[in-house]
């Protein structure tokens, strides 16, 4: 509700439709070695920015809005075969419970997949 009066009995409401979000679930990496960790989570970032993807990590979990159709998305998790690491979607609305709200402005604030944009940007030192 963006705006009520009482008086006229009137009220703005807004329903906002928030995107898929896909959860990527790293808590069973805890029982590995510093080495295997790290090697996971650098690959896991790598993977995910390599796409351009935002993310937004919350304990054991990596919080990614869908950028692109879902399937696109998770054939790129399985193109690199991340072990022990698990991936899920889910609405929009489940997650912002989990997190703070310039977090949620990370996730939701301009990835309607419809207008997302893949671009790569080279510099010449010639």
């Amino acid at each position: 509700i963006l705006d009520y009066d009482p008086e006229a009995h009137r009220a703005l409401v807004v329903d906002v439709k928030m995107h898929e979000v896909m959860v990527i679930e790293l808590d069973r990496l805890v029982r590995f070695t510093p080495e295997y960790i790290t090697r996971t989570a650098f690959e896991l970032g790598h993977a995910i920015g390599n796409q351009h993807w935002p993310a937004v990590v919350k304990g054991t979990r990596v919080f990614v809005p869908m950028t692109l159709d879902r399937k696109v998305m998770e054939s790129v998790m399985r193109t690199h075969s991340f072990e022990n690491v698990s991936i899920e979607f889910r609405r929009g609305a489940e997650v912002i419970p989990y997190l703070a709200p310039h977090e949620v402005r990370r996730l939701f604030g301009g990835t309607d997949p419809a207008t997302a944009e893949h671009a790569h940007h080279h510099h010449s030192t010639k």
